[in-house]
């Protein structure tokens, strides 16, 4: 269950580096209608890039689960 959300409050979805612990990349959103699924956006966006996958400290790459 989701609690309602306040008039332009930002969500954001947090990947770390499974190795080192390190961010990988971060989506924010302002959601407005929860039926435009931004979760699956913003887990499309990340696994659909290799780049946003690698750890820029360690090297070390999360795999695509998909």
């Amino acid at each position: 269950m989701e609690r309602k959300r306040r008039p332009g409050e930002i969500d954001r979805f947090q990947w770390f580096c499974p190795a080192c612990d390190s961010l990988l990349h971060e989506e924010e959103f302002v959601v407005h209608d929860y039926r435009e699924d931004p979760v699956s956006l913003a887990y499309r966006t990340f696994f659909d890039s290799q780049d946003f996958r690698t750890c820029k400290q360690c090297g070390e790459v999360l795999p695509d689960p998909r």
